[in-house]
Parts: structure tokens; C-alpha cells; sequence
């Protein structure tokens, strides 16, 4: 009984002395190590105003600062059976106030700590210049285990920098806030998530409003969330857009959308459903916009929901582990209105085309039946056209409209006659 007391003693004093040795450590020299070790990941001097042991087992930094990252705060606690399996698990970790820069330049991008190459379709590729990840390994160590079980943070800004267009572009996700439970790396564990953001562009805050909450299970390919953008401004990404698309060339002053949806997988089988709203807009005024305005007008005219703006819904199986999106999912609402975006295509053009008595232009809505089906068959394509090729959106349409004004205007005089003497 006494030995059984002594190996308890020693061990108790064992667990003491390097419990204190640990405090100690982080509290004269932890600021200094940790400012060396990510001196080695940045090009630039890191600095750290203060970092502390928190009882019973855990460390708070204060103030980091390096090139592309700015932290105000961060606490976390350890697990001390974990870390002694070698297993970096955290019952909590806090984040506060942090900044990140990410820049895109040609093939190259930027990240805190982290600087890598990109072919052009995005594919990473070797690069002399490339820099370790903060979670690589030389294959002779053994990769551990992280597990945050309670992550939490507020105020934390991700700035977005791509060199590669013209003038540039500045955007960011600001004001992040929310909590993730049970994360892990490698991303093996079920977690749950609850975030919220606003979105600035060039240093103006549009959006304030971008929520994501639900579950996502890696492992099993499963997962359950929900999102929401409100107040999108549609000019916010106009150089991203194709040529078509731009609000400058659809004659759009101004546009804001909302977008709802929901994620739902089971075992790899992926579910996206959603509603997007156009729930305020203006045309520019001019004679040269007045025909495309007028059409997509009318045509946004027969998507009114009941809510009094043009709205649609969408919806698309695709797969967890290769998702991929296509126009399918949003083909049924344009068959549904096909034949009246085919006559009012019809119409406006021919109203910008020629100038015909008034009988006439309207007489292009009273079109025979067969006729009818023909417009309709010509519109049709053309939107699905576009759809798959909305780079070509402008010559596509064109050409449709010179089919659509051969269905509805009437033929030239003395057409018909020359073609019965020949």
C-alpha cells in the first residue's frame, strides 16, 4: 500500500513539475518561438504583442501581425489526454477581430503563410517559390489528428484581391461571425455550422445579410444547410459576368437580388434547391436600349411571383463529391413561359425594325397556330442556346430575331408574283 502511495506521489510531482515547466514556457519564451516558427511561413517580420498560459491547459495570443493577417485575439483550450496521444484536440478555441488578405496575381495565389501556383483551369502546380503549408509533413512524420471541438469567432474579415482584371478587384466578406462544433482536419467528423456575413466591394459595405447554417458530414457525403443572400447588388461581379450578361450591355442601371436555398445529401447524392428573386431594378433611359429594355421587361414581367417581383425557383441532383451545376435546373421555368417570351420577342422586333400601321404590329400577336409553334420552337432554341453558350448570348439572339421577323412580318409586295414567273 505505502509503494502504491509513493508511485502516486511521484507521479503527482512528475504531473506538477511539467505542468509548471509548461506554464513557464509559454509565458518567457512562448511569443518568441511562436514569432520564429511563422517568420519561417512569411516573407515579412511577424510580431505578436503577448502570449499567455490560461489555466488549467490553455494559451491566449494577443496581437499578431504579419504581412497578410492581423489578429486582435485568440484563446484556446487543449485536451490534455489527447495531446498526450499525440492528438491536438481543443475543447474551445475563440477567435477575435482577425483580418486575412488573399490576392490573386496571374497563376499565382497569396494566402496568410501561404503562397502557391495554379495552371489555368486552377489545378495546382509545382512551383520552385512555393512555400509548406502550415499542415505539411515530410512523409517520415506522422500527421496528427485536430480536433476543435467548439470553434467560435466575431469580427472576422477576409479580403479578396484578383490582380488578374482589368482596373482589378477589391471585395470582401466582413463582419463574419458564428460557431462550428466538432470540427476536425482531416475533415473526417459529422460538424454543424451557423455563420454570418456581410460583403463589401472596394471598401463599401452592399451587403449585410449572408447567412449559411446546417451540418456537413465528409466522411459519409452527407449534409443539411440552408443559405441566404439578401440585397445582392447585380453589378457587385459585373467583370466576372460574360459580355452578354453585363449590366451595361443588358442596359441595366440597377439590380439587387435575393437568393435562398438548401443543400440536402444523402450518401453522395447531392439536392440543391433554391428561389431567386429580383426584387428591385431601373433601366437606363435612351433610344438605342428602348427594344432590348422594352422585351426584357415583359419578359421579367412573366415571372412575377406573388409577391410582386420576377422570382424563380430552381432545383438539381447532383453529386456530394463532384458537384455540378447546369442550366437544367432552371430550363422548366423558361418552357413554362416559352410561348409568350417567343411573341413578345416577336413583336419588339418587329417594332424596331420597320415602321408598320399599328393594325399590323399587333396583328403579330394574332399569328396562326402553326406559326405560333414555329416562334415558339425558334425561341426556345435560342434560349437554350444561350444557356449552354452564354458567351455567344448576343449573336444567338440576333440571329433568332431575323427568323422571328420573317415568321411575323408579312411578305414583300410582288414577292410572290416574281416567283410565279420564273
Amino acid at each position: 500500500m505505502k509503494n502504491i502511495i509513493k508511485i502516486l506521489v511521484v507521479i503527482a510531482v512528475i504531473a506538477l513539475g511539467l505542468y509548471f515547466s509548461l506554464w513557464g514556457f509559454v509565458n518567457l519564451k512562448g511569443k518568441s518561438f511562436l514569432e520564429n516558427k511563422l517568420a519561417v511561413l512569411d516573407t515579412s517580420k511577424v510580431s505578436i504583442e503577448d502570449v499567455s498560459f490560461l489555466p488549467p491547459l490553455g494559451i491566449k495570443i494577443k496581437g499578431l501581425i504579419s504581412s497578410r493577417l492581423a489578429l486582435k485575439e485568440l484563446k484556446a483550450s487543449l485536451s490534455l489526454p489527447n495531446l498526450l496521444i499525440g492528438r491536438l484536440y481543443f475543447d474551445a478555441l475563440g477567435i477575435k477581430d482577425l483580418t486575412a488578405d488573399i490576392i490573386l496575381d496571374g497563376e499565382i495565389v497569396t494566402l496568410p503563410f501561404y503562397t502557391f501556383s495554379r495552371d489555368v483551369k486552377g489545378k495546382k502546380v509545382s512551383s520552385s517559390e512555393e512555400k509548406p503549408s502550415v499542415f505539411s509533413k515530410s512523409p517520415k512524420e506522422r500527421t496528427p489528428v485536430i480536433l476543435i471541438k467548439n470553434l467560435s469567432f466575431s469580427g472576422i474579415n477576409i479580403n479578396f484581391t484578383d490582380k488578374t482584371k482589368d482596373k482589378g478587384f477589391r471585395g470582401s466578406l466582413s463582419g463574419i461571425k458564428g460557431k462550428i462544433s466538432n470540427f476536425s482536419f482531416p475533415l473526417k467528423r459529422r460538424m454543424s455550422f451557423s455563420l454570418l456575413s456581410g460583403l463589401k466591394i472596394k471598401d463599401t459595405l452592399i451587403n449585410k445579410d449572408i447567412s449559411l447554417e446546417g451540418w456537413i458530414d465528409f466522411r459519409h457525403k452527407s449534409m443539411d444547410s440552408s443559405f441566404k443572400i439578401n440585397n445582392f447588388p447585380y453589378r457587385g461581379f459585373s467583370m466576372y459576368y460574360p459580355d452578354f450578361f453585363k449590366p451595361d450591355n443588358l442596359g441595366v442601371e440597377k439590380a439587387v437580388l435575393s437568393l435562398t436555398g438548401r443543400l440536402k445529401s444523402i450518401e453522395n447524392n447531392l439536392n440543391i434547391s433554391g428561389n431567386l428573386s429580383l426584387i428591385d431594378y431601373k433601366f437606363a433611359e435612351g433610344k438605342d436600349s428602348q427594344m432590348k429594355t422594352s422585351i426584357i421587361k415583359s419578359v421579367l414581367g412573366m415571372f412575377k411571383g406573388d409577391k410582386g417581383y420576377p422570382e424563380m425557383n430552381f432545383e438539381t441532383t447532383t453529386k456530394f463529391d463532384h458537384p455540378r451545376l447546369d442550366s437544367s435546373m432552371i430550363k422548366a421555368q423558361f418552357k413554362s413561359k416559352m410561348s409568350g417570351v417567343a411573341l413578345v420577342i416577336g413583336k419588339e422586333a418587329v417594332k424596331g425594325a420597320v415602321k408598320l400601321p399599328k393594325a399590323a404590329v399587333n396583328k403579330t400577336v394574332d399569328l396562326s397556330r402553326g406559326t405560333a409553334q414555329k416562334a415558339v420552337n425558334v425561341a426556345g432554341k435560342a434560349i437554350g442556346e444561350v444557356l449552354k453558350s452564354p458567351e455567344h448570348a448576343k449573336d444567338i439572339i440576333e440571329s433568332a430575331g431575323d427568323v422571328l421577323k420573317s415568321l411575323v412580318l408579312p411578305e414583300p409586295e410582288g414577292k410572290g408574283n416574281q416567283s410565279g414567273t420564273k
